[in-house]
């Protein structure tokens, strides 16, 4: 029985993403294949992580921690088609 906290993780990835301005809450997803609480079924979630500052900080504009992002499937934009706020 592993905690969450004991991935043993060896690999970094870094995506850059273009993402709308209209954030929801920030799904906690563990594991492979994740598993995920929380979370808006579309729309991309955003934290800081461990929700250091102003409650989520979803809106705040920066904050000296980064953000943490969750991506949910449903969000997804199909061919050439542009994230927005719809």
């Amino acid at each position: 029985n592993k905690s969450f906290m004991d991935h043993n993780y060896t690999l970094i990835s870094r995506y850059a993403l273009e993402i709308s301005p209209a954030f929801g809450q920030y799904a906690l997803c563990n594991g492979y294949p994740p598993t995920c609480v929380g979370g808006d079924p579309r729309l991309v979630g955003r934290k800081t992580p461990s929700s250091v500052g102003d409650g989520e900080s979803r809106c705040a504009a920066e904050n000296p921690l980064g953000f943490w992002f969750s991506l949910p499937k449903g969000g997804r934009c199909e061919g050439q088609r542009r994230p927005g706020k719809d």
